[in-house]
């Protein structure tokens, strides 16, 4: 999967699962202090990404991710990208 696909993936989901504006998804964007991601809605980010992409994840994926970055990349590395 090309690297925009994947991208707008992610940010499609973050989006949806946070509620906020796709455009407001900056890569510097902190997850937890920004977004109020817990331990609840990291699951079910981690689940919706997969779902979207046709692909699991580990459930420690999202071990050192903080930001909105982070996460597109530790998803890329994870689906091979």
């Amino acid at each position: 999967m090309p690297a925009s696909e994947l991208d707008a993936a992610v940010r499609h989901v973050v989006a949806r699962q946070f509620r906020v504006p796709p455009d407001e998804l900056s890569g510097d964007l902190d997850l937890v202090d920004d977004l109020g991601m817990d331990d609840d809605s990291a699951r079910s980010l981690l689940t919706a990404v997969g779902d979207s992409l046709d692909a699991s994840f580990p459930d420690d994926l999202l071990d050192g991710v903080y930001t909105y970055d982070d996460l597109t990349e530790a998803v890329r590395i994870a689906i091979g990208g």
